[in-house]
Formats: C-alpha cells, structure tokens, sequence
C-alpha cells in the first residue's frame, strides 16, 4: 500500500507538468475518492429538493417538472431558446434517476421521469387524433432553404408500411408511442397547447428547409396547425406547395433519445433488483416505445432501400434496420386522416447497439408485437456492420449513409462506396454545420457501443473498440487544472464498399481540426472509455485498459475539483456564430404575410430576430447587443455564456456513477507487480420499513446486508443517531411518540469496504392519520377474460385522487405471477384543466386471496381533484402474467 501511494504521487507530478500532452501514465486509484457519493452530491445541486410531488426544484426545471435544455434562455443551437427542452433531456432525466436509484435505492424518480415523458413528450390521444392510418404524399427535399416550399406530389404513393397495422393489433390503438423532440416549456412563443395561446408545454418544431438550414435560418411553428398564427393557411405554406391546406398536427421522433430512455431504463430495472423494487411497469413502456421506435429502420416514403429511384417498396424491402435521423407522424385535426414516414438519412451518432440488445434479448423487455424482437436482432447485427464500414483509418466513426441521393432518390454517382444499397454521406442530413463535424457524435455514439461490449462480450466488436479507444484516449490532454478534447474534426475521403468484412479503409482519415472543454461530451467519453476498460477485463480480451481508464478518471477528477459552481458544472463559450442572430436572414417566400404569437411580422427579408423580439427582453441581450455594435465597429464578433446544460450536468453525473458502479463490480485496481487485481466489492444493504406508521403502533423494520464476494464483518444500526440491536435481522419498536424516526445502517465487508444507508418511518398521531377511503365501483369496473380491465371513477363529492382506493375481485385459471400495465389513464373535466394525464399517477396491483381468487387494487398519487358532475376518471390497463404466458379464463366475482 506504501508503494501505491508514492506511485500517485508520482504520477499527479507527472500530470501536472505535462501542459497539455497526451495523457497515458497510469493513475493509481485514490482509495480516499468515493464516486457514488461525489454522484450524489452532485445530484443534489442539480435536481434540488424535491417537492411533495416528487419534482426537481432547481433552476433546471420548469413549473411543470420539466428539464430545460439549460438554465440560460439566451441560448441558440439544436432548440433556438434555453428553456425549451427535448426528449434528449427527458431520456437524460430517467438516466440520471436510474443512476441515483443504484446508489440511494429510492427508484421514485424513475415514475417522475416516466411522468414527464408521457405527460409532456409523448403526444397524448387528443394531440394525435387517429381515425384512419393513411399514407404520406411525396414532397421532395433540397439543399437551401430559398427553394422550399416543396411541391406536394399526389400522384406519387409512398411505400407500404408493414408494421402499422402489427402495431395497432398489438397496442390496440392507431395513435403512436414515441417522444416528439422539441417544446416549449415557458410557452415563450405563444402557441400554447393544442392553439390555446396560454397552457404549459407546447409541442414546437423548428428544421424543415434542407441540409443547409441552420437553427438561426428557421420558422418556429406550432406542431398543432389551426391557423390561429402564421398565414390565413398557418406556416404550412413556408414548407409545402399545396392546392389547398388543413388544419393538422404533425411530430417528430429523434429515435437517439428513445434509444437511450430505453437504454436507462434498462439499468434501472437490473439495480432496482438489488432493492427487490418492481419497476415492470416501466419497462412496459421501454418495450412499448421500442416497438415504435421500428419506424426509424423505414426510409421517409418506404421506399425501396438502394432503388436510386422513387420506387415504392412491398414491406421490408424498405427497411434499413438502422436507426435513421427521425420518424414522424401527422394528421388532421378532425382525425379523418394521418401519415405516417420514416427517414432516408442513417447517421452512425445516432445508432445504439446497445438498446437493440436490450430489446432483442431482454425478457422482460422484449417488445409485444409479433416481429419486433426479430427486427431489433437484425437491427443489432446491422448497426454493428454499419460502425465497422464507417471506422476510418486512424479509428474515428465517419458519418452514415442516405437512400435518397439528394433528397430526391437520385442516383447515385459513380464510384461512390455503398451499404447495403445505400450511399455513403460524410455528412447526414445537415451541412449547416456539418452534423459530423461535432465530436460529441464520437463520445455519445461509441458510450454505447462500449457499454453493448460489456453486457454481451461480443466478440465482432472488440477490434472496432480496440482502434477508436485508443485513437480517443490519445487526443485527451491533461494538466492539473484544466483539459483539453477534440472539439471539430475534419474528414477526407470515404469508407470501402462494404462486402461483410472491415477492410481497415485506408482511404479515409479523421483528423482533428480543433479543442475544447466540452464538459458534457467530456463526461460522455469518460463513460465510453470506462466501460470499455472494464469489458477488456471482464471478458479477457489483453487490450490495454488502463491508458483509457486513466483518461476518463483524469478528466472526471479534473472536472470536479474545477469547472463546478453552485449550479452545476461550467465553462466559458465564445459564441461567435451569435452575430447570425442579428445578421442572418430567414428565407421567406414572396407573397408569404404572417404573424408570431407576439405579432412578429413573417415576411421576406426578416433576420432571425425580427421574428423573435422577446429575445430584446433577456437579461443577457444588452450585453450580446454592445457586442454586436463592437462587431460594427471592429468587424470582430465575441460573446461570452456560461452554460449549464441539462444533458451535460447528467453526462458528467452518470459518469460519476458508472465509474463507481464499475468499481464496486471488482475492475480497475492493479497489484503490486502491476497486474490486474480485483476490486473489493461493497456491500449491498436492503431496508424494509414502513413509510409511515402511527402512535401506538409496533413497527418491525428488516434489515440485510449481502455482499458478492468476502463476507460482512461489521454491521451498525442507529435510529436517529442511538445504536440499537437486531434479532435475527429485524428491529421491532413500538411508535410512543410523533416524528420522524430515521434508521442509519452502515455495513463493513471483511476488505474495509463501506456501505451506507438510510430509511425513514413518519409516526404521525391518531388524530392526524387520514383514513383512504375504498372506492368500489364508483362508476364501473370491467375486466375481460383475457385481462384487459377499464376502471372508471367517479365522486358524489370533492375528493382528491390520491386518497381514493378502488378494487375489484376476480378469478382467473392460470394467473402464476401477475403484473398490470397500467396503459393510459385520464381525467375529463366540464370545466378548465378539461384534462389531466394521470398516466405516471396511477399504481395498480394484483393481490392473491388463494383458491384462484384474487383483487385488481388501484391507487393514484396525484392531488387532483373530482367533484359531483365534474371529473371522470378512466383508466385502461392489462392483467398479464410477467413472462407473458396466458392467463386462463379472467371471471368477475360479482
């Protein structure tokens, strides 16, 4: 022990003077940093204090719970305004939850993340209604915005979709399951939700002009098209050439985002396990919004994949199982028709390997239809063939493929190299700037890749990680204050024609073009590199894993000790590309007159802030409008921001987070000759209390602590600070007064490792205790025999949700281990909110009575209120076995 410590010395030496070279001593591990608890720490200072309803309350989250894209509003890049939010940030919000579960084994914040994906991210039945599935009318896509609008060509049908009508059949629904990418949070614009002007959050879109539209080229437009805005036709005649327009609704999917919620939803589940916590019901909806996510794998008009013409494809024939730019959908207002598209442009950025494992080999989240495990197993070995045609020369990922040469299913030009039928773009779907040229694709991409690495062992990959760790890990700079990434990189050349086999494409090369401090992407390629080094020792590969390790445990120890604040973690940006705000002007066609919300004039000639004065009343515009007028004078541009960006706080935490996960699994500690030793696991301590209990009760509280290897050695129990005594793992007291009695339990492996953990039990007096009344069959309760239930509540009098019981008994010949997947609930009100999704609100269970009889029990947490005449409540839900076998015959006992 003498000796690694003097090693670490040494080494922070080292480190310290090397200005910026590349980093590739080994860092001995520093036994005194407990990363689990810098996690937590820092999960606190971004998410807050939670309040009653279990919601973040720092300046991250919006009054509705949801993440911003960062704290600042002056903020233009993939959203045009700070406190809009994305689905990427929701799929953070259930990634960072899924992290502080595994550490705290309080898994809530996986419902509220849930809550806020369907809530505010999945458009509900009333913003997507569905009558009829049709198909979408052809409209072709150029380069410039001044060549839009696009002439809508009726005579021109799309391909067949092949798995509409499997997923209305399974689902039994014809509206779809997938997150729309951008809203409004503050409703800044205007739009409101579905055209009301005023409500919290609206559905936004903003790219719809061509690969070279830039964020500060484009329209804002409300996804609820009802004319209230823009032109007497909306904004749809800034995009498409109609004869005549309707008033519609239309979304976006950005399937990286569902990739990844499905992804961290993943890693909840398997953490929730040591805490026998059940979260079936969220990866319920992982499936679900899998089965979905299969429209990516479609070209935009199911088109034939390679035809080089517009050649309408028969059904799988227009499949390219790779997970494209977008999916999206629309319809009209009255629900008579709708369309559905996939996309025609593949970006390996947005590919996850790592989900199309999960959703192909996972058993409890497979999805239900009928093909869609077997498309994400052909996915898996898709994508896996896509990273191995794109790794150039010196180990970088290139950008992707499309199947319709410019946008228009052109063919293609001679010598250009292919992928099963589609051709290689260096650049998918935007050039404005280039959509590769960002090297966060490279952090963000390959994390999941290394992360599918450790979970399989699959052999295929091993080379492909091999070469782009090392190629990473060899651009990361260190000293001891500060580090350097690679920010752009500029690309030449293009991949071989892929034949099956990796040809090492010497005729194309990555280089980088410049640095940064990109904390988000830092934190990103930390996670890559780390599971990487630990797959190279879970599965015995011989590759070096500790130059990678050290340079992700470099830059996440670099980052804590200085670039965090009291919000979060920054660093200063130059925004130069700022002046366009002032000086970029947004095509818009002659003879187009509209208005914003604001009654912002849209004409030709406009630049990008005349259509967004509210801009002028930021707190940061006097100081980007002296800068601007320094511009004039000097013909230089420089504007400083500090950022905190939602995805970048929960990169840089989930990082935290994995580096201690992967610690306490036994990787990364070397012996006294330099060979791999494994870590000393921790224990795992699990608490059974219950949550609340009153005077006079006895309340039992269980404890256990188990570890993997090694024993347990010491185990305390304190209750408010006082150690106490457990018989045969338990502790029994009886509550004399009110308060808060909170048990402390810290547990020692026979290796000095530590565990601690805490539950709290709230004794409130009799008098106080509130009493939940039982609702049975207030309204009605219908369940069918092959489990489909529908319950429906109603109130003779004001009563809030969340003290409302309702229960039903029933039968049922083969129900072995069941769960309920609570499917969509909602409340319909004669008067404002109208509506409340209560979806995330509500818990239903299955109590075995014995004989085959049992009870279906529905709670809610939500406060909302019903009243006489004035609330209905229905809730549609499913009786399944948890392996999905058949239940038998399901009879109501009357």
């Amino acid at each position: 022990m003498k000796n690694k410590k003097l090693y670490g010395f040494i080494t922070s030496v080292l480190v310290g003077a090397q200005c910026l070279a590349p980093l590739t001593t080994l860092a001995a591990i520093n036994d005194s940093v407990d990363y689990g608890d810098r996690f937590e720490q820092f999960y606190s200072k971004i998410v807050g204090t939670k309040d009653s309803k279990g919601r973040g309350t720092s300046d991250f989250f919006s009054p509705d719970g949801i993440p911003y894209h960062s704290i600042e509003t002056m903020n233009c890049e993939a959203p045009d305004q700070g406190h809009e939010s994305t689905s990427e940030a929701a799929s953070y919000y259930v990634w960072l939850e899924a992290m502080h579960g595994r550490l705290s084994g309080d898994f809530s914040g996986i419902g509220e993340s849930w809550r806020v994906i369907e809530d505010y991210f999945i458009p509900t039945d009333k913003d997507q209604p569905t009558n009829q599935v049709g198909k979408a009318t052809y409209a072709a896509e150029y380069p410039l915005p001044d060549y839009y609008p696009s002439q809508l060509h009726q005579d021109k049908t799309a391909g067949v979709d092949p798995i509409a009508n499997e997923l209305q059949s399974t689902y039994n629904t014809k509206t779809l399951y997938g997150m729309h990418w951008l809203i409004d949070c503050d409703n800044w614009y205007g739009f409101g939700v579905r055209g009301d002007g005023k409500s919290t959050p609206s559905y936004i879109n903003t790219f719809q002009r061509g690969e070279q539209e830039s964020t500060f080229e484009t329209i804002t437009q409300p996804c609820w098209e009802e004319f209230n805005w823009g032109s007497e036709s909306g904004f749809l005649p800034l995009f498409t050439l109609d004869a005549t327009y309707s008033k519609q609704w239309k979304y976006t999917d950005a399937p990286d985002a569902d990739a990844r919620t499905i992804q961290a939803t993943y890693w909840a589940k398997e953490w929730a396990k040591d805490y026998g916590v059940n979260l079936s019901q969220y990866t319920a909806k992982a499936a679900k919004m899998g089965d979905y996510l299969r429209y990516a794998m479609f070209d935009k008009y199911f088109v034939k994949q390679g035809a080089q013409s517009y050649t309408p494809g028969t059904g799988y024939d227009s499949c390219g199982y790779l997970l494209s730019w977008y999916y999206a959908w629309g319809g009209s207002i009255k629900g008579d028709w709708s369309w559905r598209i996939g996309s025609s442009y593949n970006h390996f950025g947005y590919q996850s390997p790592v989900a199309a494992y999960i959703l192909s080999t996972d058993s409890e989240m497979k999805p239900k239809s009928t093909n869609g495990a077997r498309d994400w197993s052909k996915s898996l070995d898709r994508q896996i063939e896509f990273y191995q045609w794109l790794q150039s020369d010196e180990g970088g990922i290139a950008g992707g493929s499309c199947n319709s040469y410019g946008g228009q299913y052109q063919k293609y030009p001679s010598g250009a190299s292919t992928f099963y039928g589609t051709v290689y773009d260096e650049d998918p779907v935007y050039h404005d700037p280039s959509s590769n040229r960002w090297f966060g694709m490279q952090a963000w991409s390959m994390q999941r890749m290394a992360e599918y690495f450790y979970l399989s062992g699959d052999e295929r990959v091993q080379p492909l990680l091999d070469k782009w760790a090392a190629w990473a890990a060899s651009e990361i700079k260190l000293n001891g204050t500060t580090f350097e990434i690679p920010s752009n990189l500029i690309w030449e050349g293009q991949p071989d024609t892929w034949n099956g086999t990796y040809t090492g494409n010497k005729g194309l090369h990555v280089k980088v073009e410049t640095y940064g401090q990109d904390l988000g992407v830092a934190g990103s390629l930390s996670n890559a590199l780390l599971y990487y080094a630990a797959a190279t020792q879970k599965h015995k590969t011989g590759a070096d894993w500790q130059t990678p390790y050290n340079a992700a445990k470099g830059l996440l120890d670099c980052i804590w000790d200085n670039y965090q604040d009291d919000k979060g973690i920054v660093s200063s940006e130059d925004r130069q590309d700022f002046v366009r705000i002032f000086d970029q002007e947004v095509y818009v066609p002659t003879g187009y007159l509209g208005e914003m919300p604001n009654g912002d004039q849209i004409k030709p000639g406009i630049t990008f802030l005349d259509i967004r004065t509210k801009y002028k009343d930021d707190k940061d515009f006097p100081r980007l409008q002296a800068a601007y007028e320094e511009y004039k004078k000097t013909g230089e541009f420089h504007f400083e921001m500090n950022y905190h960006r939602w995805w970048a706080q929960c990169d840089f935490a989930v990082a935290l987070g994995t580096l201690d996960y992967l610690l306490d699994e036994g990787f990364f500690k070397t012996d006294e000759t330099g060979g791999t030793e494994v870590v000393d696991p921790k224990p795992v301590v699990t608490i059974t209390a219950p949550a609340t209990a009153k005077v006079g009760d006895k309340v039992t509280v269980k404890v256990d602590a188990t570890i993997k290897t090694g024993s347990v050695e010491g185990l305390t129990v304190k209750v408010n600070g006082r150690n106490v005594t457990l018989n045969n793992g338990e502790y029994t007291f009886t509550a004399n007064a009110a308060g808060e009695y909170t048990f402390t339990v810290e547990a020692t492996s026979d290796k000095q490792q530590v565990t601690k953990k805490s539950a709290t039990v709230t004794v409130s007096k009799k008098d106080e205790v509130i009493v939940t009344p039982v609702v049975d069959e207030v309204g009605t309760v219908t369940i069918t025999a092959g489990g489909n239930a529908q319950v429906v509540v109603t109130s003779d009098k004001e009563v809030a949700l969340n003290t409302v019981t309702v229960t039903k008994k029933f039968t049922a010949t083969n129900l072995t281990n069941p769960v309920v997947y609570v499917d969509n609930v909602g409340a319909q009100f004669t008067g404002a909110p109208w509506y409340a999704a209560l979806t995330s609100d509500t818990k239903a269970t299955v109590k075995s009575l014995g004989d085959n009889e049992y009870e279906l029990v529905v709670t809610f947490t939500s406060t909302q209120k019903i009243s006489a005449g004035n609330g209905v409540v229905t809730a549609d839900m499913r009786i399944c076995n948890s392996d999905w076998s058949n239940v038998g015959t399901i009879t109501v006992v009357d």
